[in-house]
């Protein structure tokens, strides 16, 4: 079995259960099936995009709190912000305010050769060649990784997400009948 494989199976299971669950025990599950389904689609298509479509999300969410007045609605659309500024620090918050990221984990990864690049002098011809050579090498490895990295923790943090949510109304099984 490939290292990866086993990480996905393993660490990011873990941080990515950890994550749903902290949240879900002090906020509830105030985010639909429908919009876990979009994150775990970006996640999947657009790993890149997965704090923009956080943001797009969060964004809604506090167009529609303006103006409500105190109630469980407005609760759980607060609790909905919280969700996806949540998914943005765990998908790409760096620094020290934030204890762990995907972001964070990637840089962390990247080769030494690549981590704390200079810029070369203006006329440093043959060094700003190479400087760029070096950041395009950077840039195409976080690709890689988010690819790799980004849509398994995603699955396993949406499942997860879901497996916490409460029944659906209306749903029963035939057991409960």
């Amino acid at each position: 079995m490939l290292e990866i494989d086993i990480r996905i199976d393993t660490d990011l299971r873990d941080r990515a259960f950890h994550a749903v669950d902290a949240f879900v025990d002090a906020h509830g599950a105030p985010v639909s099936r429908t919009q876990i389904a979009g994150l775990l689609q970006i996640a999947f298509n657009e790993p890149d995009k997965i704090s923009q479509f956080a943001g797009n999300q969060k964004e809604r969410a506090e167009k529609r709190l303006i103006g409500m007045k105190e109630g469980d609605n407005k609760t759980r659309l607060e609790n909905e912000v919280e969700f996806w500024k949540r998914v943005t620090s765990l998908s790409g918050a760096k620094g020290g305010a934030i204890p762990w990221s995907l972001a964070q984990e990637c840089e962390k990864e990247m080769p030494a050769h690549l981590k704390n690049l200079v810029k070369p002098h203006p006329t440093d011809k043959s060094g700003r060649e190479a400087y760029n050579r070096l950041i395009a090498e950077k840039e195409r490895r976080a690709r890689q990784w988010n690819r790799d990295h980004y849509p398994a923790f995603f699955r396993h943090f949406c499942a997860h997400y879901c497996y916490r949510m409460p029944p659906e109304r209306g749903s029963q099984h035939a057991s409960d009948r």
